[in-house]
């Protein structure tokens, strides 16, 4: 943790004298991210029960031992509320920051808020699609985390985390051709291919087709870095 990230860190000091147990702590949590994300795709999902599947096959896992990240985006859940409720800016901008002191990526959430408008075609769609599976075949990550290293001082701890990183294993290629990715890449062809069905059918069409090709950036077009890639998909 670094010292944004004071949300964690007073969850479990005050939660101590209660419960000095971390597993009752760790279920608890678990329970709530579960919570959290189930009501979430109650309120906006069109097929919810198919994403509930979805969810548990694919991110329940990780969610389990990925503890802050995954408080982190369960807190992020609240500002996509609002975004999708149409409601004032600080609705959405509170729980990501309060997202990002317990996991500081949820930061790369803000730009949500000027991208909620976009609308994309179908062919823009493909073609931004496309792009981003031949980044993802080179990959960008170090490139980004040298750009940034010349920009800001290395005394920034998220910059020297970042270097760090970059210098170890964590910072070693995953690769494209992954199972999950692939997964990820038809689901989003379909998701674009019959839009005009979807449209209908499925409120927040356009915002959340700029989710999945925004994460889609991420897995893929840093793919080069792997802690970079996943913990920001």
């Amino acid at each position: 943790m670094n010292g944004f990230e004071i949300g964690y860190f007073a969850l479990n000091y005050f939660s101590r004298p209660f419960l000095d147990n971390f597993d009752v702590i760790h279920i608890g949590l678990i329970f709530l991210i579960l919570i959290t994300k189930v009501a979430f795709l109650v309120r906006w999902g069109k097929f919810y029960f198919i994403s509930f599947l979805f969810y548990l096959g694919f991110i329940w896992y990780p969610d389990s031992y990925l503890l802050r990240s995954s408080v982190a985006a369960s807190i992020a859940l609240f500002g996509f509320w609002a975004l999708l409720g149409k409601r004032p800016g600080y609705q959405f901008f509170v729980p990501i920051l309060m997202a990002a002191t317990f996991h500081i990526s949820a930061l790369i959430l803000i730009p949500f808020w000027w991208l909620r408008k976009i609308k994309i075609s179908k062919i823009q769609g493909f073609i931004i699609l496309t792009s981003i599976i031949f980044l993802g075949v080179f990959g960008i990550g170090h490139l980004i985390i040298n750009m940034i290293s010349n920009i800001f001082s290395v005394d920034i701890l998220l910059v020297e985390t970042l270097i760090n990183y970059a210098d170890s294993r964590y910072g070693e290629s995953v690769g494209i051709l992954r199972v999950s990715v692939l997964i990820y890449v038809l689901i989003t062809i379909i998701y674009i291919y019959f839009k005009d069905i979807l449209v209908r059918r499925i409120y927040g069409y356009d915002l959340i087709l700029c989710i999945l090709l925004f994460s889609l950036f991420l897995l893929l077009g840093l793919s080069d870095f792997e802690i970079l890639s996943d913990r920001l998909f």
